[in-house]
């Protein structure tokens, strides 16, 4: 979790971007930096809360196994029981849907309605695939769509005819399920052949259950209706098993029947929070669990991508003074060191990003870049259900809030969504704005400024067919992918190096935590080279000052060779070393 910055002052790099280092900080004097900048976003995100705790942060403490009550195959009675979700997984296909995606009328200011369910319509396809098998006793009648917004809202609040799994089942298939499209002249926008985009009513009747604060043609937030949603997803299953327990063995329902619920089963995953006594007498640790179906990360001037914000998220803090901490080993009241981690990583993974603020104008505007393709490794705890092997995740849809000024009261809902093509292994980006689909590309997507992210697990069905003993044998004897090392531009920085061929960063993408010394020190004895990061002039900060001889790469038995400004990079690109890795 530290990002592998524990021994970048043995390579000359920066703790935050791996250039060359020239400062250090003056407090804790372990982490090195290129500039005062990289500093300040290293110490916002993380290194305020580690800094001057390098002994205990040698002392290792095992995560244990969470409690009985977080982990579904403890429940008993389970709504979904192991062997029909099982079953469920086998013949569910995890591959985003093929096909040109169909658009959803906008009634009443339901856009924000529109753009959700689309996303978990086409990132989320077990969702549907579970609610096509669902069965329920209740009348099976279909109110006819129209068109008269007084009807409407008039039908949106009467008690609907079908549960709410068997209305969202009917609406995936009847509005939301691929049909043929045309393409009009002169634009790549897609419309419906055969009928005209159809408003969501299935769901539409269903709002005051979905939320009590919700009102029908208001403007309300994707994030709270797909909370919405789930919760009213669960409510009815868990009455229903509840009928059923009661009905057949007169057994009342289980507390933590949730965890085999169709939300749990699908979105739930479980963070871990350790708190560690800083007493170096003790420097023992509690921890607590928690579930989640969701994550909502902050944004703020550190925070340049979505790395950065789960770096954020995850990022040790300081428990003292008014907020000191109890330790349960030594009975005192002490300065503690707390971090939030993920233990269980979900099999479909969603981020909000936190842009709204309680003012007038208080959308925060600023574009955080994500990636198509998640690395979850560096985040998860030790011991997680998932070390040791790679947890990626592929971007599926994304929801988008058009603001007016940054006001964050008003605005409306898009959904970028990523369908199959007819060819084999590619794929097609659509934009979504209600009724209106329109072709764009994936880089277009990765540049918007993004509300809601929804990731498929790569590999998710075999993960989450694992046997939870298998899955704990495995994590540990499954290798990761061995990759190349890379530096700036691709370039080759093995002579960085310092375990298996790959310097801090590498090793730490590769396998979620950083390198262990001895190998480090095996590395710079087979590379033959130390650079010398050459001190620059200090920045006048009170928290850095030039360190010279600190920023040399580990030595080992052999004398290695020194890399001079104009001798030949050790990367192999041709260049002079000071025109590239030797480059500030």
């Amino acid at each position: 979790m530290d990002g592998g910055t524990l021994r970048s002052s043995k390579e000359g790099l920066c703790a935050t971007c791996y250039a060359k280092a020239s400062v250090y900080c003056s407090k804790c004097k372990g982490r090195w930096y290129c500039s005062q900048s990289c500093q300040a976003k290293d110490w916002n995100l993380g290194h305020k809360g580690d800094c001057g705790l390098g002994d205990i942060l040698q002392v290792k403490s095992p995560v244990p196994k969470p409690p009985a009550r977080l982990l579904a195959e403890s429940v008993e009675r389970p709504v979904h029981s192991d062997a029909s979700w099982r079953k469920l997984l086998e013949s569910s296909d995890f591959s985003a849907r093929g096909g040109w995606p169909r658009g959803l009328r906008n009634v009443a200011n339901c856009c924000y309605m529109n753009a959700t369910l689309q996303s978990l319509y086409h990132s989320v396809p077990l969702l549907h695939g579970a609610l096509k098998q669902h069965s329920c006793d209740h009348e099976r009648q279909h109110t006819e769509s129209v068109g008269c917004p007084a009807t409407a809202q008039a039908s949106a609040y009467q008690e609907p005819p079908l549960c709410f799994r068997c209305n969202l089942a009917a609406l995936s298939e009847n509005h939301l399920a691929s049909a043929k499209a045309i393409k009009t002249q002169n634009l790549r926008f897609l419309y419906n052949r055969s009928e005209v985009p159809s408003p969501p009513y299935e769901v539409l009747r269903w709002l005051p259950r979905l939320n009590e604060e919700f009102t029908f043609g208001a403007q309300e937030d994707a994030h709270e209706f797909f909370n919405g949603l789930l919760r009213l997803l669960e409510d009815e299953e868990l009455k229903d098993h509840a009928r059923q327990l009661q009905e057949s063995s007169g057994e009342a329902l289980e507390v933590q029947a949730d965890l085999t619920a169709l939300p749990s089963r699908i979105f739930g995953g479980i963070l871990v929070s350790q708190c560690t006594c800083t007493r170096k007498e003790c420097a023992r640790s509690s921890f607590s669990f928690e579930p989640f179906r969701d994550l909502s990360l902050e944004i703020t001037e550190a925070t340049d991508n979505l790395e950065d914000m789960l770096k954020l998220f995850t990022a040790p803090e300081r428990l003292d003074k008014q907020n000191s901490w109890k330790c349960e080993a030594c009975s005192e009241v002490v300065r503690a060191r707390k971090q939030i981690t993920i233990y269980s990583p979900p099999n479909f993974l969603v981020l909000h990003l936190k842009r709204f603020r309680f003012m007038e104008r208080g959308k925060v505007t600023k574009i955080v870049p994500f990636p198509a393709i998640l690395n979850l490794r560096p985040f998860l705890s030790s011991g997680a259900s998932g070390e040791g092997r790679p947890v990626e995740y592929e971007l599926r849809a994304v929801i988008v809030h058009v603001d007016k000024a940054g006001y964050s009261h008003f605005g409306h809902y898009i959904a970028f969504v990523k369908c199959a093509t007819h060819r084999k292994n590619t794929f097609q980006w659509f934009r979504i704005d209600d009724s209106i689909i329109q072709e764009v590309e994936e880089q277009q997507v990765l540049q918007q400024q993004a509300y809601l992210l929804f990731y498929t697990r790569i590999g998710a069905s075999q993960e989450a067919l694992r046997r939870p003993d298998a899955a704990a044998g495995a994590a540990g004897a499954a290798a990761p992918s061995r990759g190349r090392c890379k530096g700036r531009e691709g370039v080759i920085c093995s002579f960085y190096a310092c375990a298996e061929g790959l310097c801090t960063r590498c090793y730490q993408e590769e396998y979620g935590r950083p390198p262990p010394a001895e190998a480090q020190e095996a590395g710079s004895a087979s590379n033959g080279y130390t650079v010398t990061a050459t001190p620059k002039a200090a920045p006048s900060a009170p928290a850095s000052a030039p360190a010279p001889g600190q920023g040399k790469a580990a030595k080992s038995g052999a004398k290695p060779k020194k890399v001079g400004a104009n001798d030949p990079c050790p990367c192999g690109s041709g260049k002079k070393y000071k025109k590239c890795h030797g480059g500030a």
